[in-house]
């Protein structure tokens, strides 16, 4: 929810500095206080990737995380704002970057209202589009790395040959 409460926030700050103010010291720093708000949910996206993922899949959640934000902000904005820009004009163009704070609240609330059932899922062990009272791992369980072993346990004596004298890690399983 916060992320959506900090584009809409960007979406006034920057109505305001681009469509209503005349150029000068206030205007940037509202444009200051803008940017501020418009790159704070960047930390709480890339937090959310990880935390409604199975842990065998954060990484590659954290990069399509990082794509889609470098893609569709990064990449496209430019061209969006420079062919805005070459039709209307500077001032016409930087008034339109709101809007795209508007869309980007939008999904912010819709995908906050995912986050509690997704991240229950995880908790559970269950899949994806498995009910949610299902019960049991996911394809492959995740081993974690903990601090001084004394032994190897149950299963995993067998699969690995490690023993406390030559590693200051063991495996275990989740």
């Amino acid at each position: 929810m916060l992320p959506a409460v900090l584009s809409l926030v960007s979406l006034v700050l920057l109505l305001t500095a681009f469509a209503a103010m005349p150029p000068g010291n206030p205007q940037l720093l509202v444009i200051l206080v803008a940017a501020f708000t418009i790159t704070a949910p960047c930390g709480v996206v890339a937090s959310v990737s990880v935390d409604v993922v199975h842990p065998a899949l954060r990484g590659a959640a954290i990069s399509m995380a990082a794509v889609a934000q470098n893609l569709f902000g990064f990449a496209v904005g430019p061209l969006v704002v420079g062919a805005v820009s070459d039709t209307y004009g500077l001032r016409s163009a930087l008034a339109v970057i709101p809007l795209f704070c508007g869309f980007a609240a939008v999904f912010f609330w819709l995908a906050s209202g995912h986050y509690e059932n997704d991240l229950s899922r995880v908790e559970a062990g269950t899949p994806h589009g498995a009910p949610a009272h299902a019960v049991g791992r996911w394809d492959r369980p995740v081993r974690r790395i903990t601090e001084r072993p004394t032994e190897l346990t149950g299963d995993q004596a067998g699969s690995r040959k490690m023993s406390s004298a030559s590693s200051p890690l063991k495996w275990s399983g989740v």
